[in-house]
């Protein structure tokens, strides 16, 4: 029996979308800000977390994909 299930791979892939807008509009925010010649370092530096943070998620997405496929 495998951990996950195919509520779990919704979760998760919900929680992927929610990430990648959220890294979408971030990066967004910080062309504005640096249009407007405002200081982007401490975005920028949030920007590279919240990267890390969506390719973690991407990660446990394919894990779950893999183990609900072998329950096929």
């Amino acid at each position: 029996m495998n951990a996950f299930n195919r509520t779990d791979l919704e979760r998760a892939t919900g929680n992927v979308i929610e990430a990648e807008e959220r890294h979408t509009r971030h990066s967004a925010l910080i062309r504005r800000m640096a249009a407007t010649g405002q200081d982007t370092t401490d975005a920028e530096n949030l920007l590279v977390r919240f990267k890390e943070t969506l390719d973690l998620m991407r990660e446990h997405q394919q894990l779950i994909l893999r183990q609900t496929e072998g329950e096929a």
